[in-house]
């Protein structure tokens, strides 16, 4: 039993590969059936590899592209508009700023689209994690469009975040939508009727009353 145990974990070391480079935050936290929404840890891990951004980039390009991706999506600091939040002064914030959120799964739709669903950190009683996901164009080593799509209510802890994916992500790729979770509040928190995604901005904003 304890030989069996000790291989199940090398195994998830190895895939269990949710962030941009090593990915040992995840690694190093448990997973179990009652806060994974009854997918085994087999089901998981083979969904992990599946999708894994190192199909497609290097670590260090990983890296880089998550700086991109969290200028988009990330909070901006003080004093920028949703036009200056891209000037290269502001790098190194976003560069810090990216550490704290994780590449989870990545699908290539064509040679420049991709689907992505990120973990992020959230602070609140019901708990530290939460999702997004969207897609981007990438030429020429650079994102030319980036649209996020959905993002999550809250959840308890990574691994709420990284099983709800599964359900999120698979629907999001096979039907370019995830019109079937859109009113789901066990799963997504904007957009709803309230709050949209402004594609112009890159913000979600409120709907304006008539």
């Amino acid at each position: 039993m304890k030989k069996k145990l000790l291989f199940f974990l090398c195994i998830s070391c190895i895939f269990i590969s949710c962030s941009r480079t090593s990915q040992k935050k995840i690694e190093s936290e448990p997973t179990t059936h009652s806060n994974l929404y009854n997918y085994t840890d087999a089901v998981i891990v083979d969904y992990l590899k599946k999708y894994s951004p190192t199909q497609f980039f290097t670590e260090s390009e990983i890296d880089s592209l998550m700086v991109n991706i969290v200028t988009y999506i990330g909070k901006k600091p003080k004093y920028t508009t949703p036009t200056t939040r891209f000037d290269s002064k502001n790098r190194n914030y976003y560069t810090n700023l990216s550490k704290n959120f994780e590449m989870c799964y990545l699908h290539k739709e064509n040679d420049t689209t991709y689907y992505y669903y990120i973990l992020r950190p959230a602070r609140s009683p019901q708990g530290n994690s939460r999702g997004t996901g969207g897609f981007f164009n990438y030429k020429n080593n650079s994102i030319t469009y980036l649209q996020e799509v959905f993002v999550t209510v809250i959840n308890k802890n990574k691994e709420e975040s990284i099983a709800k994916g599964i359900n999120l992500f698979t629907e999001f790729i096979t039907n370019k939508n995830i019109d079937t979770y859109i009113h789901n509040e066990l799963f997504i928190e904007w957009p709803d009727q309230r709050v949209f995604y402004d594609t112009i901005s890159h913000e979600w904003r409120y709907h304006l009353d008539n």
